[in-house]
């Protein structure tokens, strides 16, 4: 029976949330004691491992302006959401298996039709054979209902996003490791490409790379991905359905001292269409974070990406993102932490158009967030935030402020 799962795993297109599960379950079942691993210092008779976690999660939110319209036309509106998950966590030697599956549902007072139940679950097989070989197999699909930033008029608009990868590194000697990987990724959405900018997709990728590990734990990594993707149902036959990309990548991560660490991405991201060549395009795709401890309960967080992303639009070809963060976050006490997080965020439309009478869109976002996190029991964790965010853009209607307050409980047994 294990082995079959196991076959079915290696398949990407046969992962399913049963099969997952079964598995798991499966490799549990022989086991005599929750403690075996060997590479797991926290399990002990005294502090065992816990297999099985059930939580409870309850939330509820007011958002001053659901639709993100212009201040004139504003729509509050009260949120409620409750979950119920199940957590596996299982060590077995040098092998470790996890799962969360929940069932969700989420209800609207005023706009009774955005209300939805959900299915999400996340699992993952860290895996390691002898002392060379290691990786991982995920599978995860997530159910939302998609921004209304993201979407034309107040349509409800359902997306559903499964993703499957497997990764694999390869230690060959000294601090040199090389790394395999392959991932599938589909996302279906209850509308069609008219109302969202981001329509739903089908894709594939590969990817090759090579990283120096130093003995102090410092990384560097050379990777380069190809991805093969199409569009599904797109109603606009000007938009072009299949893509190749490319992307090509150098990263780093370094501990600069004890209270600062420090990690980096340049990337260069082409897209190849098959069809419509006028639109192909090219772009970076690089970060930059930054995080400062300068004692143990204060810390800062500093993050900068330069980003290009796809757009199925008659308008515009691919996006430009240049973003910038900035976190401080204290921990007043053993339960409770508090946290700012400030961002901006500017959108630029890029690329060969259809309607050329229409301005290229361009967004600039900024936002808000304060929070605080109180651990009320072993069991019981409280989280209170409350965002400020705004939008202003040179297309006509596309400016919103928004204020969401929300506060959420989650009991775990």
């Amino acid at each position: 029976m294990i082995c079959t799962h196991i076959a079915e795993i290696n398949n990407p297109s046969a992962i399913s949330l049963r099969k997952f599960a079964a598995l798991v379950v499966a490799l549990m079942l022989p086991a005599p004691t929750l403690a075996q691993s060997q590479g797991n210092d926290e399990a002990s008779l005294d502090n065992p491992v816990k297999v099985f976690t059930v939580f409870i999660d309850g939330s509820v939110s007011s958002d001053s302006n659901l639709f993100r319209r212009p201040s004139q036309f504003a729509q509050s509106e009260t949120i409620t959401a409750a979950k119920l998950g199940l957590r596996l966590d299982k060590p077995m030697g040098l092998q470790h298996f996890r799962l969360e599956v929940a069932k969700s549902a989420t209800t609207y007072e005023k706009f009774k039709y955005l209300d939805f139940d959900s299915t999400d679950y996340n699992g993952s097989w860290q895996w390691q054979f002898g002392t060379r070989l290691s990786g991982n197999l995920k599978a995860s699909r997530t159910e939302s209902l998609a921004p209304f930033e993201d979407t034309l008029g107040a349509q409800r608009n359902v997306r559903i996003t499964e993703n499957q990868a497997l990764d694999l590194d390869a230690w060959a000697f000294g601090g040199w490791h090389i790394l395999f990987g392959a991932s599938q990724d589909d996302q279906r959405s209850e509308q069609s490409t008219l109302v969202s900018r981001t329509p739903d997709s089908r894709s594939t990728s590969g990817n090759i790379g090579i990283k120096y590990l130093s003995r102090a734990g410092n990384a560097i990594t050379a990777r380069w991905q190809t991805t093969d993707g199409e569009y599904l149902n797109n109603p606009i036959a000007a938009l072009n359905n299949d893509y190749t990309e490319n992307l090509s990548e150098l990263s780093g991560d370094w501990a600069v001292s004890g209270s600062y660490k420090l990690s980096a991405r340049l990337g260069w991201l082409e897209r190849t269409n098959s069809d419509i060549t006028q639109r192909s395009f090219s772009g970076p795709s690089s970060s930059l974070n930054l995080a400062w401890t300068p004692v143990g309960k204060l810390s800062f967080a500093i993050s900068a990406a330069r980003k290009t992303s796809p757009l199925q639009d008659l308008t515009a070809t691919y996006r430009e993102e240049n973003s910038l963060s900035f976190t401080p976050s204290w921990r007043t006490s053993e339960k409770t932490s508090a946290f700012l997080t400030l961002s901006q965020q500017k959108s630029d439309d890029r690329g060969a158009r259809a309607a050329l009478l229409l301005p290229l869109r361009e967004d600039t976002t900024t936002a808000a967030t304060i929070g605080i996190n109180w651990l009320a029991s072993r069991s019981l964790t409280v989280n209170a935030t409350l965002l400020r965010q705004k939008r202003t853009s040179n297309i006509a209607l596309s400016d919103y402020d928004a204020t969401v307050a929300r506060l959420n409980a989650t009991f775990a047994f």
